[in-house]
């Protein structure tokens, strides 16, 4: 999970009985502190790793593959500028193990609704140069 904040999607990703292991990079120490806290006073039994780190250097460093990368990064005013970048939908791609999963949560508050805004159609453009299965979910908020 690249993007953190408090932990908003730690549960609904671990309630999935078929994740092994959850991974949370984020390089917002407050944010991290913040979602410790709170999983540890009220999901003690809840098991995954946070890592303080920028998503793109972590990707670039972390030897692992992955079945499932969920996109969750955002700055105060909007999308993270990795998503338009492709040297982070490369890294994105050298991680994924073949049949993967990605997920994004690419609707802000400023795009909520509007699913063919300009953002989005660059996010999906870049993501449509790594997988040929793209999907939006409107009502979940996310494209697969």
């Amino acid at each position: 999970m690249l993007g953190l904040g408090a932990g908003g999607g730690v549960r609904q990703i671990l309630a999935d009985n078929t994740v092994d292991l959850l991974v949370c990079v984020d390089n917002n120490q407050k944010s991290i502190q913040e979602c410790k806290n709170i999983y540890n006073m009220h999901f003690p039994n809840l098991i995954f790793d946070i890592i303080y780190s920028d998503a793109l250097d972590y990707l670039k460093t972390e030897e692992k593959l992955f079945d499932w990368i969920w996109i969750d990064l955002f700055t105060e005013i909007g999308h993270s500028e990795l998503l338009y970048d492709v040297i982070f939908w490369e890294n994105i791609s050298r991680k994924s193990k073949l049949n993967s999963y990605i997920s994004i949560n690419i609707c802000t508050i400023p795009t909520y609704m509007n699913y063919y805004s300009n953002d989005l159609y660059k996010i999906t453009s870049l993501c449509d140069k790594f997988y040929k299965n793209i999907k939006l979910l409107p009502n979940k908020r996310t494209v697969h």
